[in-house]
């Protein structure tokens, strides 16, 4: 049976910072990056290994006379990316957990390379202390 939010009881409990997760909803004029993932499946294998993420499987998935949506699940987590060429939009998502150091500088800095990479502005970003 569900309960209402109103029903529920919210305990604080203290946690753990496990990492960073980045949500944003980015705009771009690059329509050729929005409809081609294979650059920036370059791009983001370069990045994996410049920051030292390691890949555990990857899905590129085109969508016809459309985008793109492209997931890496990494040991670290994971990066998902969706694009809308008809409209200039992407939503960006990256999380990198925290297990063995604190990966918080990497996970905004591979973000910020995304940005760069699709020529983007921001429409709304979040960042999310898990």
């Amino acid at each position: 049976m569900r309960t209402s939010s109103s029903e529920m009881t919210v305990q604080a409990v203290e946690k753990p910072f496990t990492g960073l997760h980045i949500v944003a909803n980015l705009q771009s004029k690059n329509t050729e990056l929005l409809m081609n993932p294979q650059p920036l499946q370059q791009r983001l294998s370069e990045l994996l290994k410049l920051y030292g993420l390691t890949s555990v499987g990857e899905v590129y998935h085109t969508f016809p006379s459309a985008g793109y949506t492209a997931i890496v699940g990494l040991t670290e987590s994971h990066l998902s990316i969706h694009t809308w060429p008809e409209h200039g939009y992407i939503t960006f998502d990256v999380f990198i957990s925290n297990h063995s150091k604190d990966n918080g500088p990497i996970t905004e800095s591979l973000y910020h390379d995304m940005v760069r990479y699709f020529e983007a502005i921001v429409v709304e970003e979040q960042f999310i202390h898990r």
